[in-house]
């Protein structure tokens, strides 16, 4: 590894996310909660709050399941009248990478950039 600091930062976030996914899988099989159903950003904020005592310290017992529930604690909110969990019903922007959008409804052929 070379002592670019872009390149140190990267892999430090990958083991961050890495120790996070695994501590959140943890979380999930000693609570008995769906991993899916696991907040990650709410995961990796608790496992941020004492990374410095799991790198360098030792985390006892009573801490570590205190951490765990925290972690388990932060659940994806249910999101109602959605076929899919994260599907939104915000309406698409009026203006995209090409240009306005044209309504594809309106016209009979489709316009540029829709779908048919």
């Amino acid at each position: 590894m070379d002592g670019d600091c872009r390149t140190v930062t990267i892999y430090a976030q990958a083991l961050l996310l890495a120790v996070t996914r695994h501590l959140a899988a943890t979380a999930a099989a000693a609570m008995d909660e769906k991993y899916q159903e696991i907040s990650t950003k709410g995961a990796i904020l608790a496992v941020s709050s004492c990374i410095t005592v799991l790198a360098f310290g030792t985390l006892t017992p009573r801490e570590l399941v205190a951490l765990l529930e925290r972690i388990a604690s932060s659940l994806v909110p249910k999101r109602p009248n959605r076929s899919f969990a994260r599907r939104s019903f915000t309406p698409q922007r009026k203006w995209g990478p090409n240009g306005k959008r044209r309504d594809c409804r309106a016209k009979s052929e489709p316009a540029a950039g829709c779908l048919p």
